[in-house]
């Protein structure tokens, strides 16, 4: 209740007191008594009055402090909500002006490894059109130019042939590997046999040294070691990333060890690439093998040229 009613209420108290003092005095059947009575009641409903009119200015006193303060408040979150908000502005223009950097030499990267794809793609083109055969064409000017000459044939063979002609390897793989990716390389890092020094155990790829008819063999293990799909590998010869032939082994059961062997005969020319990678479809991504057992092996060797 407000002040303003509150003396409102008091004055009209004042004037029902004056009506009916005046009534009481035109009454001649009032008595002295009730008179007195009336004016108590009055004067204790004006105490009354008056204490609630104190408490009232003591609340609004209060809700005025209370006022204050939670404008002070509100004036320091906004206060903070502006500089949180400069400071974001300010942060997401440093990441733009990054990400401008970065995509810029992105670009510049980009372009670079496509210049080195470019060299690298020529180089490889050139050194296969020199087909490795400089030094014989030395020595066939040579013996163009004497009479007393041996075969060429022969020349060229005792020139490219390493070990007298024979080209043998033999690398097997002393590890399980998980996770495989589609058409990964498997690389064989353990050698038993490299004659003509054709494999290289760190990139698993067998580079041809001499061209002719070779002979390869490959083999992958499979085990079940409790899973929830049993392990189905299947690996593939390639050559020069041609697809050949295919090898598959699948283990039906836990501790169930399954192998599984292709070979196969190539005519493949010097300088070509062979080995073994993963095959992208239908296959698992585990393979075992361990140093002990050694059962999953690459193999080649060259029959005739």
């Amino acid at each position: 209740m407000g002040i303003l009613a509150l003396l409102r209420l008091f004055c009209f108290l004042i004037s029902f007191y004056c009506i009916v003092l005046s009534q009481a005095n035109a009454a001649t059947n009032t008595s002295t008594e009730d008179l007195v009575t009336l004016l108590r009641e009055l004067e204790r409903r004006v105490v009354s009055l008056k204490s609630q009119v104190k408490l009232l200015k003591e609340h609004k006193t209060q809700h005025a402090l209370s006022l204050h303060e939670l404008d002070q408040s509100v004036r320091i979150t906004n206060r903070k909500m502006h500089d949180s908000d400069t400071i974001f502005i300010n942060m997401m223009e440093v990441l733009v002006l990054e990400r401008k950097q970065i995509d810029l030499e992105f670009q510049e990267l980009y372009a670079l490894t496509k210049k080195a794809e470019s060299r690298f793609n020529n180089l490889g083109h050139t050194l296969k059109a020199m087909n490795y055969s400089t030094g014989f064409e030395v020595r066939k000017k040579y013996c163009e130019a004497v009479s007393n000459c041996p075969n060429m044939v022969q020349v060229k063979r005792q020139q490219n042939t390493p070990n007298n002609g024979v080209i043998a390897f033999t690398a097997y793989l002393d590890h399980a590997i998980h996770d495989l990716g589609p058409n990964q390389a498997l690389k064989f890092n353990q050698i038993l046999l490299n004659e003509g020094h054709g494999y290289n155990q760190f990139t698993g790829v067998f580079t041809v040294p001499i061209g002719g008819i070779y002979i390869f063999s490959f083999t992958v293990a499979a085990r079940d070691e409790g899973n929830l799909s049993a392990p189905d590998i299947w690996m593939k010869l390639v050559v020069n990333g041609e697809h050949k032939a295919t090898v598959a082994a699948e283990s039906m059961k836990i501790r169930d060890d399954e192998m599984g062997t292709n070979i196969i005969n190539l005519r493949v020319d010097t300088g070509d690439a062979v080995w073994i990678t993963h095959h992208d479809q239908g296959s698992t991504r585990d393979i075992f093998s361990s140093d002990t057992l050694r059962v999953v092996t690459f193999s080649g060797a060259l029959l005739y040229q």
